[in-house]
């Protein structure tokens, strides 16, 4: 999967005061495309940014210094709240299809109200 945004970068962005926008961050910044790969850990989405995208499909291809790639990687990296699925099943797999992404997961036998869906 491929995320592009725009990364506030040190020294001051390590400042807790900074906003986590960089659109009010008034330091340096740095618009990046990444790949991302998608997990579930223990029934939350997991985000994990793995390089810079440098494919063929349009993205941004910017210079980002050896010393501050896994800085930007970081950013991008997270693992979200536990989301909601249908009848209280729990997440235990991710992939992305287009631009979406869907969680999966088993349950077991069970009596299904749709109502509850």
């Amino acid at each position: 999967m491929l995320l592009t945004g725009t990364v506030p970068l040190p020294p001051i962005a390590t400042d807790t005061r900074i906003p986590p926008s960089a659109s009010a961050y008034p330091g340096p910044k740095v618009k990046v495309s990444v790949v991302v790969d998608l997990s579930v850990v223990n029934g939350r989405l997991r985000i994990s940014a793995t390089d810079f995208y440098r494919g063929p499909e349009e993205h941004v291809d910017a210079e980002i210094a050896d010393e501050l790639r896994g800085y930007v990687l970081s950013r991008f990296t997270a693992t979200l709240p536990p989301m909601p699925l249908p009848w209280q099943t729990t997440a235990t797999e991710a992939h992305s299809e287009g631009s979406d992404v869907l969680l999966a997961g088993e349950r077991g036998p069970a009596d299904l109200v749709p109502r509850d869906f």
